[in-house]
């Protein structure tokens, strides 16, 4: 039996190394859930792998006077022991317990509630889906065709209608609480017999409204409104002894925002006694249950002070009321939104949001993905430009379950460029009593918690560089937060996306604002970045004034670009002749136009027309070149790398991602930012020389390689000089810079194809070729997939590669593969030797001759064993490492959710692809 491989017990250690050169704040966060079951000597552990991770601020979904085991921990911890630098709880009051102090008089507590729609107009082909997601239940629509004037229909369970309601019947109308005609008083609720009136063959469609979780003995659902800012007040008051009581944490508050404002799931709701609501006079009681209908189907008047509440509750999120929640300048507010909670995007500017994610559902490109990549965008836009309030995205659980490592990257990355600067990640206490022996630190091999370790370093070293300096967006989008229809933003943000332009969205009511937007001199001006280019995608409303502050930032020379439909009109009706004689002198043209066209002014301003979305990457690529701080050039219009920009003092981090998950993109970045780039290594924690660039008419050019779904972080060092030996144009497969100065260039190149070649170095206007020749292309080796040699828990032998899952689907702990190879001289000298292992589930550590070579999370499982081989045999070890989907999988009994049994293991083909090499020096 061969000797276990033993991984580097400091490893961990050294993919975090770099931390204390740049004290980098945490981006991590971890929330507790189901905290109950944990001792104290799973206290001590979480805290540990927090102290390992970079971990340091911990969340509880449970007050700490609950928790039985974080007691006996504070009890008899020793000062030497880790423990979180900050802890945050859940602060939600339970509304029974404020209710039964007003026994007497509760209808004035409820006036402090609100339960409300925000979809006051919906598209008749998608409003019912809207519906059954509001109230759990699909709504009842039903279609009949009347033989005469007058028809009879049998509605079902009468006693549990509410209203009936008749759809207009034209195809393209809007429907609208106004639309819809109110035949309640035909409905005989005794019988359940509905009359319904029209002309002979015409088709009827009716809406039956129920009263859904009305008909509870028990319960009614109901939201308070958390931003009343006396409430709040009380609230903080009643709470702050035991908020002193954990003083030695340093707690913050932390808000659970799904159940401080109303949202479209099922599972987000208080619960307040019927027997307490009855004790409400029938007039107030009528009245409270028409508000738990929807608000936008109440009588006109009731619903007129519906909306005047709902406008005072939006008062308080664009007001300073957050100020007064702080605890101190250093213990922020927290508030939990849920992503797709239809009243965001929400103003982040006053406080810190958790934004939750739904992970099941955030698959790229779909529509989910789309609108909460928006959302969190147009959040990230309003908030501090200092980065002092981040919006923090809560997405995965802190193990990987249903997704790998590189599932949850793509995604990491993608919410990186949006705008989100830090992550939450979610644990059951409950299972952590499962997981822990996969962690310790002590655990035989070791790779499952190095494999955390690199993981969480690679988020904080990210996080790092896209938390410093200042946001460098080149098109301002203006969100259409007044709109009716959002059909085309999702469109117009998967083109900017695509098309790789760096945008950033305002809201209507800063872009009016002109303490945080001015226009000056053709640009505007907003968060210190100047914007030549302002896009209104599909806008059909908006306020006077707003139009008019664009007219004005067309005449000092601005570019405006409308895409899909002209503005219509104001949201005033009475200022509408204003508004369209705005709009002529914009565009020229009515909202007939169907072809592409431009105006343009004495100032040099350009207003642009697109009649679709899918004009924007020919007309930005056309306007947008001279103003572009960085801009991606392919021969694919859409080349799908999208990407972000920060700029500090001297540095400019460039961050690159390929949104096509199976495509690789090659293209070259164009960049007005003068400097001498770096690429970032995330596992040395180190920058290194980028080889292939150059400086050509001021401006920055280098290329850029990426395999489907990889993601790219360059750092460009302006005080570098930059008239230095430079890689201007290279056929080689690889290279490596060993030293590039001004009068010395020398320069590692690899090269797998038989011919002659050449590379180009230049500096400034003095160009070298260099010659090089392949001459003997070695074979690939190809490594058998049979007869490899498997180390685990429940088997030791020869096994054929392939699913583990299906044969040892109770294999949790990770694996060890062995093979010997033969490896003959020719492979030896000058070659370059890359190991592709093929397909690994879930992600591996290799070793060659004993001796550890890297661990990798994500594909291209690819490692160059050039400095690891000799000529003979040679021992191929690869460590893979199992998900804890599978682990959940066999335990059910741990859990109501059945996970799947995901595959696991090596996949193959493995095989040794050879390159020659080359040394070039000036």
């Amino acid at each position: 039996m061969p000797a276990t491989i033993q991984h580097p017990s400091s490893q961990y250690a050294f993919y975090l190394k770099h931390f204390d050169t740049f004290q980098v704040q945490s981006a991590v966060s971890l929330r507790i859930t189901s905290g109950q079951g944990l001792k104290a000597e799973h206290w001590q552990s979480i805290f540990n792998l927090m102290k390992n991770w970079y971990i340091t601020d911990l969340f509880l979904s449970e007050l700490p006077d609950k928790l039985l085991g974080l007691e006996d921990w504070r009890s008899r911890h020793k000062k030497n022991e880790p423990a979180p630098s900050w802890l945050y709880f859940l602060f939600l009051p339970n509304p029974i317990d404020i209710l039964n102090q007003y026994l007497d008089n509760p209808d004035e507590v409820l006036q402090q509630y609100l339960f409300c729609n925000s979809q006051f107009t919906k598209i008749k082909n998608a409003w019912h889906t809207d519906i059954f997601h509001f109230y759990g239940h699909k709504t009842e629509i039903i279609t009949c065709i009347l033989d005469k004037k007058v028809k009879r229909l049998k509605l079902a369970d009468p006693e549990s209608i509410a209203a009936v309601y008749q759809i207009p019947s034209s195809a393209d109308e809007i429907i609208t609480a106004e639309s819809l005609l109110d035949i309640t008083d035909y409905f005989n609720k005794n019988t359940g017999w509905l009359r319904v009136e029209g002309t002979p063959h015409e088709k009827l469609r009716i809406l039956v409204m129920r009263y859904c979780y009305l008909q509870s003995d028990s319960d009614i659902r109901i939201y308070p409104d958390f931003f009343n800012q006396q409430f709040l007040k009380s609230l903080l008051k009643k709470y702050q002894k035991k908020l002193q009581k954990y003083s030695a944490y340093n707690a913050a508050l932390y808000f659970d925002f799904e159940h401080v404002f109303p949202s479209v799931e099922d599972d987000h709701a208080f619960f307040l006694s019927k027997a307490l609501l009855e004790k409400l006079p029938q007039k107030q009681r009528d009245l409270f249950y028409k508000r738990l209908a929807a608000v936008w189907l109440l009588p006109s008047e009731e619903r007129i002070k519906a909306l005047k509440l709902l406008r005072v509750l939006f008062a308080h999120l664009y007001s300073s009321n957050f100020i007064p929640l702080t605890l101190g300048k250093n213990k922020p507010v927290y508030l939990d939104a849920d992503v797709s909670n239809p009243f965001l995007p929400l103003q982040t500017s006053k406080g810190s949001f958790i934004f939750r994610f739904d992970a099941d559902k955030l698959v790229p490109q779909t529509s989910y993905f789309n609108e909460s990549m928006i959302k969190i965008k147009c959040a990230a836009s309003t908030a501090n430009g200092d980065n002092s309030f981040p919006v923090q995205a809560s997405i995965f659980n802190l193990f990987n379950t249903r997704k790998n490592f590189y599932e949850k990257k793509f995604i990491v990355d993608w919410l990186f460029i949006s705008g989100v600067n830090k992550f939450q990640f979610d644990f059951d206490g409950a299972v952590f009593d499962t997981f822990l022996p996969l962690l310790m630190q002590e655990e035989r091999g070791n790779v499952t918690h190095t494999a955390y370790s690199q993981w969480f370093a690679y988020i904080h070293q990210l996080g790092h560089f896209l938390n410093n300096g200042k946001n460098r967006p080149d098109i301002l989008v203006l969100f259409p937060f007044y709109e009716k229809n959002f059909g085309t933003l999702p469109q117009v943000y998967r083109e900017l996306v695509a098309h790789g332009d760096n945008f950033d969205f305002i809201l209507p009511p800063n872009f009016l604002d002109d303490k945080l937007c001015a226009i000056e001199d053709g640009h505007i001006i907003h968060k210190d970045n100047h914007y030549k280019i302002l896009l209104l995608p599909g806008i059909t409303h908006m306020f006077l004034p707003t139009l008019q502050k664009i007219e004005a930032f067309f005449q000092q020379g601005g570019i405006v670009i409308a895409t899909d439909i002209l503005p219509q009109a104001p949201i005033v009706s009475k200022n509408i002749d204003t508004f369209l004689a705005i709009r002529k002198r914009l565009w020229l043209e009515d909202e007939s136009v169907t072809s592409l066209r431009f105006t343009q002014n004495d100032g040099g301003g350009l207003s642009y027309f697109l009649p679709s979305y899918k004009n924007l990457p020919e007309t930005l690529s056309e306007v947008g070149q001279p103003y572009f701080k960085v801009q991606i050039i392919s021969p694919e219009e859409n080349p799908g790398v999208t990407h972000t920009v920060r700029e500090k003092d001297d540095k400019v981090y460039l961050f690159f991602l390929n949104t096509n998950p199976k495509k690789e993109i090659s293209c070259t970045v164009k960049s007005h930012f003068l400097g001498r780039p770096y690429q970032w290594n995330f596992d040395l924690g180190e920058s290194q020389p980028y080889p292939s660039w150059f400086i050509r008419d001021n401006t920055l050019f280098f290329q850029l390689h990426l395999q489907g779904a990889e993601s790219a972080l360059f750092v460009i060092d302006r005080k570098k000089m930059t008239r230095i030996w430079q890689l201007l144009e290279s056929d080689l497969d690889g290279c490596q810079i060993e030293r590039q100065e001004r009068e010395h260039f020398s320069l590692t190149g690899w090269k797998r194809e038989e011919g002659k070649a050449k590379i180009l170095v230049g500096k400034g206007k003095l160009e070298e070729y260099l010659s090089y020749e392949v001459k003997n292309k070695l074979p690939i080796l190809a490594v058998s997939s049979q007869a490899w040699y498997l180390e685990s828990d429940v088997y030791e032998g020869k096994i054929n590669l392939g699913d583990l899952s299906i044969r040892f689907p109770e294999l949790i702990q990770p694996v060890t593969y062995h093979k010997i190879i033969v490896i003959k001289r020719p492979y030896i000298k000058g070659q370059k030797l890359i190991l592709d292992l093929g397909k690994v589930q879930h992600c591996c550590a290799l070793y060659v001759n004993e001796q550890f070579v890297a661990q990798k999370l994500v594909p291209p499982w690819q490692f160059d064993i050039s400095e690891f081989l000799r000529e003979g045999e040679n021992r191929i070890s690869i460590r893979v490492i199992n998900n804890f989907s599978n682990l959940l999988a066999v335990n059910s009994t741990l859990n109501t959710f059945r996970y799947p049994l995901q595959e696991f293991g090596l996949f193959g083909p493995v095989k040794l692809i050879s390159f020659t090499v080359f040394h070039f020096e000036i």
